[in-house]
């Protein structure tokens, strides 16, 4: 692959982030690469010489995506100042403005159009969610705030079920309750019964 200047870098930066700010709004079937290019001040030929394909825009979407929310956690998980209840919390709460962020019309494009990327997407959030649970439920542990006669790996497969269950923008539209108020109630729901007296 050959490697890109970086001039090249910052224009399809700026390229990629006009587009996540109108896919997440509108969702990228009603969104044209020509909108993009006005909010850019570029000319539509720009645009393509450096994403020749609208599909290319799109896939470059979620991948920075992926980039912003893990990038994000590891910042909250690798802060030694914060011990690890009010990490979580943090955790929680940041994981649900970022899923909250994508917006129903991009999810169902996704989930209609592109459900490659979509099964992407959702298995990234899983193992991002499992994964860093898990240590922060393994810390707990350590520090007897949680009981150590429940399997950490069940607990966290129902937690990470339960968020993939709730939060996504079907379920999320039936109800007057955002990403961040289901997260905090899973949280919430899922830790008190395994706390200890300490925790």
């Amino acid at each position: 692959m050959t490697a890109r200047n970086p001039d090249e870098n910052k224009a399809r930066l700026r390229i990629l982030e006009a587009a996540q700010e109108r896919f997440y709004r509108f969702g990228f079937t009603k969104v044209t690469t020509e909108e993009i290019a006005t909010d850019l001040r570029i000319s539509k030929k720009t645009l393509y010489r450096i994403f020749p394909t609208k599909d290319d825009i799109i896939s470059g979407v979620v991948e920075i995506t992926k980039k912003e929310i893990a990038g994000g956690v590891r910042g909250l998980i690798a802060d030694e100042r914060t011990d690890f209840v009010e990490k979580l919390k943090r955790l929680m709460g940041f994981l649900g403005m970022q899923l909250s962020r994508l917006g129903r019309p991009f999810v169902q494009d996704l989930q209609r159009s592109a459900p490659d990327l979509w099964a992407d997407i959702d298995r990234f959030r899983r193992e991002q969610i499992f994964a860093n649970f898990m240590n922060l439920f393994q810390e707990g542990m350590r520090k007897d705030a949680f009981r150590k006669d429940v399997p950490p790996q069940l607990v966290v497969l129902m937690f990470v079920n339960l968020v993939q269950s709730l939060i996504n923008p079907d379920i999320l539209s039936e109800f007057p309750f955002s990403a961040s108020n289901m997260f905090e109630a899973i949280t919430k729901v899922s830790l008190e019964g395994i706390l200890t007296e300490k925790g």
